[in-house]
């Protein structure tokens, strides 16, 4: 169940079933079919396991129940409780575009993938790309250049702004 505020916002509180897509020490990333988006969970301090010493992995299917936590500066979902619904691993199938790199905004070095750039998809439209430590370049090593074709499968980030970032995690030649 996800109670929506009003059209504009996805989610304020409530839990959630989804696919656990990365496991980190201050954070799950949570992919949510139902809403085909992937949304950043912060772990609590006291955060709650269920069964009890299971720690949530790559693909486990779970229910995450959270609530907004509002900063300073920004918002983030935090959760309190992960039950695990599926004892066997899931996967999740990322989406894939083509298209050409118009303009990299912000380069970390030529043998990794640009952390932000602009991606024109083949029916006209731009996006904003992001990257990061789970970005592969296939072939390994190639160099990203600006105008040339490439297919990139990627996933939507429901931030705790309730804006959507486009993850880039293969970058393909074609």
């Amino acid at each position: 169940m996800l109670l929506a505020i009003n059209p504009d916002r996805f989610f304020l509180y409530g839990f959630a079933d989804g696919i656990i897509r990365v496991s980190g020490m201050m954070r799950y990333l949570g992919y949510l079919p139902e809403k085909d988006l992937t949304v950043a969970f912060y772990r609590k301090g006291e955060t709650k396991f269920i069964p009890r010493n299971w720690t949530p992995k790559k693909g486990n299917k779970v229910r995450i129940y959270f609530s907004e936590d509002s900063g300073r500066f920004f918002r983030k979902f935090k959760c309190y409780k992960i039950d695990r619904l599926r004892e066997d691993l899931v996967s999740i199938q990322d989406k894939t575009e083509t298209g050409v790199i118009t303009e990299i905004f912000t380069d970390r070095s030529i043998k990794k993938a640009p952390d932000r750039f602009a991606f024109r998809l083949t029916n006209g439209d731009t996006w904003t790309m992001y990257a990061g430590g789970e970005t592969k370049l296939v072939p390994k090593g190639i160099k990203v250049e600006i105008g040339r074709s490439y297919s990139i499968e990627y996933y939507r980030l429901l931030m705790g702004d309730q804006s959507i970032r486009y993850v880039a995690t293969r970058i393909l030649t074609r």
